[in-house]
């Protein structure tokens, strides 16, 4: 089931791209162990092997489910279309969903790679910046990044934010077709 399909009423959902960091290592690594973990203990039980295959049911189940949440954390990485505008869903850099009011939206277009990021723009992007979207705020927003292993956030005040759709274009298809439907856009 795609990031689209759990969508409320008028939303669209678009997922954030893996940051490339995790994608050289962890997340592979933990789609090995969520299925290791569950296949192993059952696969040795069926051959009669029980000690193994209680040994391995014992240590296989607790880290498929580490391993499921962490990817679970990557799934839950969104930009959703709403009809009061544009909400960043990123629980990796963001401690709460962030709506973008439409009437707050001066643009919303693709990032010029050729231009360094503005030191005011808040990039959520982790690294995934290729074919990615910014975007621009009439005034600037206060913002409540995520602490990595606390709870809460600190504010921080953006009139840019850089966000990494898996498809972009399809994003920015989506909203010009939304904010034509409703009469304005920026």
């Amino acid at each position: 089931m795609g990031v689209a399909a759990l969508a409320y009423g008028d939303e669209q959902r678009f997922p954030l791209k893996v940051p490339p960091v995790l994608m050289l290592g962890p997340a592979p690594v933990a789609v090995v162990v969520v299925g290791a973990g569950l296949a192993a203990g059952p696969i040795l039980l069926a051959d009669e092997r029980i000690v193994a295959g209680v040994v391995a049911l014992a240590a296989g189940l607790p880290a498929a489910a580490l391993a499921a949440r962490a990817l679970h954390g990557l799934i839950r990485r969104m930009v959703v279309t709403v009809p009061a505008g544009v909400v960043v869903v990123d629980p990796m850099t963001l401690a709460d969903p962030h709506l973008f009011p439409r009437e707050k939206l001066r643009e919303v277009g693709p990032v010029d790679p050729r231009r360094p990021v503005p030191p005011e723009a808040l990039d959520l992007r982790m690294g995934a910046a290729l074919e990615s979207i910014a975007l621009h705020l009439a005034d600037p927003a206060t913002v409540l990044r995520a602490r990595p292993g606390r709870r809460g956030g600190s504010q921080v005040e953006a009139d840019t934010i850089l966000v990494a759709p898996v498809r972009p274009r399809r994003f920015l298809q989506a909203l010009a077709v939304r904010w034509a439907r409703h009469g304005d856009h920026p």
